[in-house]
């Protein structure tokens, strides 16, 4: 599936009616989702015992992990044939720091619906 941003999520949301019954439609379905799943007891399948938020943060970790990794796998500086200006070397690091905290905000808005700390992942 496709991913937005918080700040898209936003910008869609003021356009209309529509768009913040859409979102607001959107958020209560997580929202039942995530508690469902925090409400489920402990599985047992076999002799392994499943926890269900114990899954859905491991999921989170791994997602914030893969995330993190394609950044960083992103960040490229300038060819080494040159002498790099500063400014060849604050803009990659600022384009990626940008990335970070829209990537930060995400998980901090999905906190508040899992009752899981971004902080902990």
């Amino acid at each position: 599936g496709s991913r937005i941003t918080l700040v898209e999520l936003s910008d869609y949301a003021r356009l209309s009616e529509a768009a913040r019954q859409e979102v607001g439609t959107l958020t209560q379905r997580v929202t039942l989702l995530m508690r469902g799943m925090c409400e489920t007891e402990v599985a047992v399948l076999g002799e392994i015992r499943v926890d269900p938020r114990t899954v859905l943060v491991d999921g989170l970790r791994r997602e914030l992990a893969r995330r993190i990794e394609a950044l960083l796998a992103g960040l490229v500086f300038p060819p080494s044939g040159r002498l790099a200006s500063l400014t060849d070397l604050i803009s990659p690091v600022s384009s990626l720091a940008n990335r970070v905290e829209d990537l930060c905000s995400g998980f901090q808005h999905v906190q508040d619906y899992l009752g899981v700390s971004a902080l902990q992942l």
